[in-house]
């Protein structure tokens, strides 16, 4: 099979076929992005929770 980048409009008509391949590659990327998201807020909150410096002002 040839490269994706490479494939023509008809083709890529005729690799879905009505059966929401394109469908499921977009949900997941989608959802790949989504859990990275949430993985960053997760570390943000994490971080925002327990910050640097003791009493003299260093780094624990």
């Amino acid at each position: 099979m040839k490269n994706l980048e490479t494939l023509t409009n008809a083709e890529l008509l005729s690799i879905n076929g009505g059966d929401g391949f394109w469908y499921d590659v977009a949900y997941a990327i989608g959802a790949g992005a989504h859990a990275a998201a949430n993985a960053i807020v997760a570390a943000a909150d994490t971080i925002a929770s327990h910050p640097v410096g003791g009493p003299r002002g260093g780094y624990n």
